[in-house]
């Protein structure tokens, strides 16, 4: 699932587990520790031509397979070669697919914006995954709370409300005026975001989407320091929420004094390019303040 799931980002299957790795998003540390069999020996990646039914697209697998407990091909109980094999895709499917479910993606596709995995190269050589694996990720959110995990689902594309969702993003992508009331809702709604956090219930999950996540950034930052020292900068690529924590224990853990900071837009909306009058825009942000006064009781 794993090795299809990268194949529809990218457009073709990995040729090595390096390749997979880093198609993998926050999975690769998952790929880098799973490149050996039981023995300890190398587990053998091949992208292997499907048989095909009369008439037929060509499809295509990816077969992963360990030599047994001798090493060499074929064997009988312990020392029998062992394989296992992806899903059958077909060769010319479109690479899109997966991102067609993800909602993080399609939000970006209509709100004319790049989404973040399309940016951000983590291929290169000093490039670090520095985050939770997602199953990780999925149980500490089950155990945060009864829905919590139900936020992963939604945004991963597996979901009902997902599916709902995406219908929903299908019929903002048609027309420019709604695009650009969505742009405005989501604008102002960040902007609230220290309010629609401090709900009731939500502190749990916050300490693991934040705190969580922050910790496993913070450890990782520490070997490198301590182990790479020849490193004269170090960047944290992570969402705008993680940041506070990260200056707070910048201070605390690393006696480091903040210097400068810089501002970069991430998004812009006129609303006049879309036909919308400053009273509707008015309006559409006290709709946006009142609910949040609701869901905190005030």
């Amino acid at each position: 699932q794993l090795a299809v799931a990268a194949r529809e980002r990218t457009g073709a299957f990995a040729k090595d587990f390096a390749g997979l790795a880093a198609d993998s998003g926050r999975l690769k540390g998952f790929v880098e520790r799973s490149i050996t069999d039981g023995w300890g020996r190398a587990i053998i990646l091949s992208v292997e031509a499907t048989p095909d039914a009369a008439g037929a697209s060509p499809h295509q697998h990816l077969r992963l397979r360990s030599l047994g407990s001798d090493g060499v091909e074929g064997g009988e109980g312990a020392a029998a070669d062992i394989a296992v094999e992806s899903a059958s895709v077909a060769v010319d499917r479109a690479a899109s697919s997966k991102k067609a479910d993800n909602i993080q993606a399609r939000l970006a596709k209509v709100l004319g914006v790049s989404f973040q995995l399309d940016e951000m190269d983590s291929s290169k050589a000093n490039w670090r995954n520095s985050d939770m694996d997602v199953e990780v990720l999925s149980d500490l959110l089950e155990q945060s709370g009864p829905d919590a995990s139900r936020i992963l689902r939604m945004l991963e594309g597996s979901s009902f409300e997902a599916k709902i969702a995406g219908l929903f993003l299908s019929l903002i992508g048609t027309s420019k005026t709604l695009s650009t009331m969505v742009k405005v809702v989501m604008l102002d709604t960040l902007a609230n975001a220290d309010e629609a956090f401090g709900l009731p219930g939500m502190d749990a999950m916050q300490k693991v989407i934040i705190g969580d996540r922050n910790r496993i950034v913070l450890d990782d930052l520490k070997r490198v320091i301590e182990s790479e020292g020849d490193k004269k900068t170090i960047a944290i690529f992570y969402g705008a929420g993680h940041m506070p924590a990260f200056e707070r224990s910048f201070c605390e853990e690393f006696s480091l004094v903040p210097t400068t900071s810089t501002w970069t837009p991430a998004m812009r909306v006129d609303p006049r390019e879309a036909g919308l009058t400053q009273a509707q825009v008015k309006q559409m942000r006290g709709w946006i303040g009142s609910a949040v006064k609701r869901t905190r009781g005030q």
